[in-house]
């Protein structure tokens, strides 16, 4: 049975981009490009037109969501999506502002290497083939636990994510508690409060890779993640 091809959607401002990524990808035959967007909001509005395995994104937009934002929206209901953020800026930051236990399958290339069509070419087959790679003990949390523990260790209440990820409070407990069961987390270690023990694995564990200086993800971008 033949291989479905890489269904790759472009959102890049400047048509200059635009014509370097499809002259790049266009000569590949398992490559398919199935829509051409100027914003995050154009791509979001059509995504269910397509059956997307990448997304190729401008690190900004002249308006709505950036290109972190858009790519974060994109899982919601695309969660196996791979991203490529283009940017004209420094890498490190642009990938910074991807909270860390979704940067699988995301890579972020500089607008001054495009121009070479092995480095689209490469990047584009990384992001929709690449295995995740989340670091233990999180590589085998579902979607959902990985939002909550990140909320958790942002300081979110019950209430506030139950808010956030449009579920009961008591879907929020339940979710909790297998979260817990899953990272290992008990309420016997009467020294922390099992919310204070999830929160530092999360930081210990997951924030220890940031680069020393680097600021952490912005919340605006987690809040993001998590609803429209």
């Amino acid at each position: 049975m033949a291989q479905r091809p890489i269904s790759v959607a472009l959102a890049l401002r400047d048509q200059s981009s635009y014509e370097r990524w499809y002259e790049s990808l266009g000569k590949i035959s398992d490559i398919e490009i199935v829509g051409r967007f100027e914003s995050g909001t154009a791509l979001l509005a059509a995504q269910s037109d397509f059956v997307l395995t990448v997304a190729v994104l401008d690190t900004e937009f002249d308006q709505g969501p950036n290109g972190v934002q858009t790519g974060l929206l994109l899982r919601r209901s695309l969660p196996n999506i791979g991203i490529v953020l283009c940017s004209d800026e420094n890498l490190t930051d642009a990938m910074m502002a991807v909270p860390l236990l979704e940067r699988t399958r995301w890579v972020c290339v500089s607008k001054a290497v495009i121009t070479d069509s092995a480095t689209t070419v490469a990047a584009t087959r990384q992001v929709a083939t690449g295995p995740e790679r989340l670091p233990a003990p999180f590589a085998h949390l579902t979607r959902r636990q990985r939002q909550l523990i990140r909320l958790i260790a942002w300081g979110w209440s019950n209430a506030e994510i139950s808010h956030q990820l449009r579920v009961a409070p008591k879907t929020v407990e339940n979710l909790i508690s297998s979260t817990y069961r899953a990272l290992g987390v008990s309420s016997n270690d009467v020294r922390f409060h099992t919310r204070v023990q999830a929160a530092n694995l999360y930081w210990t564990t997951i924030a220890s890779t940031v680069p020393k200086g680097l600021q952490k993800p912005s919340t605006d971008v987690i809040r993001l993640s998590v609803h429209g």
